[in-house]
């Protein structure tokens, strides 16, 4: 047996997202921008509608 200890790293704490996270953060930003304004109509359409269709 050794008498040497090799001492272990401390974990690197990394705080945030990161590069890659951020980056993730704002391609599903780019892609759902543009769906917002499809949802809002889609709402609208919905609430000038009523309720017609539900079940008596």
């Amino acid at each position: 047996m050794t008498a040497t200890v090799t001492p272990q790293r401390e974990p690197e704490s990394k705080s945030g997202m990161g590069l890659f996270g951020i980056l993730m953060f704002v391609g599903m930003i780019i892609v759902l921008i543009p769906l917002l304004p499809l949802y809002l109509l889609l709402k609208l359409y919905e609430l000038l509608s009523g309720d017609d269709d539900s079940p008596r």
